[in-house]
């Protein structure tokens, strides 16, 4: 009597080893996306922290935020632009209240940078991130291409947004000096959009300190420079 040959395995055997893998692949991914996740609300919870305080971090508050932050960017399946950018702002705070230009810096500016670089690969058209970038470099005084294109992108695709005109305003005001013509119309532009929006006060504050005060109130309007204290004591 011949010997029994082995059953071959039904198609519906097959289809069912296929849902488990497939099953059990999601489930993994559904674990770090969670684990990601929990980091990332403690990332937040220690720069909202920080922010409020202002004040930098301790080096154990600074570990375990660096630490949370680092997990959420290598847990998460495919690159996010957010859990990037949170650890290039952890970086930022290792030496938030450096000189421009501190040797010091330059370790924890230059890993915030590659952070931020990821974060804008991942996102690109996310015009916070490009002011990140263009903040980097003010704080490395490395007015390069990687400069220009962060201003430039950051004001084309946040025209109208608060923060991003503020933010390049602010930028622009500490590196006047260094920049070139075209890139002076785009800060005046944002400090025109930011003053009509009532950003224009505390900004003044930043003009004055480098030179710009009387620069600043005349590339204003007569209506807008009325809410700006400073402009309307001295008439523009």
């Amino acid at each position: 009597m011949a010997a029994d040959k082995p059953l071959a395995p039904s198609w519906f055997n097959i289809f069912l080893v296929v849902i488990l893998i497939v099953s059990a692949a999601g489930a993994v991914l559904a674990m770090q996306m969670m684990s990601a996740g929990i980091a990332t609300y403690q990332v937040e919870s220690f720069l909202d922290d920080w922010v409020s305080k202002r004040q930098p971090p301790s080096d154990k508050a600074w570990n375990i935020a660096h630490q949370a932050a680092a997990r959420a960017v290598d847990n998460f399946p495919v690159a996010n632009g957010n859990y990037y950018d949170h650890l290039g702002r952890i970086y930022q705070w290792h030496a938030v209240f450096e000189s421009h230009g501190d040797i010091a810096a330059q370790p924890s500016g230059l890993k915030a940078m590659e952070a931020y670089r990821h974060s804008a690969d991942a996102r690109p058209l996310w015009p916070y991130t490009w002011v990140q970038i263009a903040f980097i470099k003010l704080r490395m005084l490395d007015f390069d291409e990687e400069f220009d294109h962060a201003l430039s992108k950051a004001t084309s695709l946040g025209p109208w947004r608060p923060r991003v005109n503020t933010a390049i305003a602010e930028i622009g005001f500490q590196a006047w000096q260094d920049l070139t013509l075209s890139q002076r119309r785009l800060v005046i532009e944002s400090w025109r959009r930011a003053a009509s929006i009532g950003q224009g006060n505390p900004l003044m504050d930043i003009a004055d300190q480098f030179g710009l005060a009387t620069k600043a109130c005349t590339a204003l309007d007569d209506k807008t420079t009325q809410g700006i204290l400073r402009c309307a004591r001295t008439g523009k």
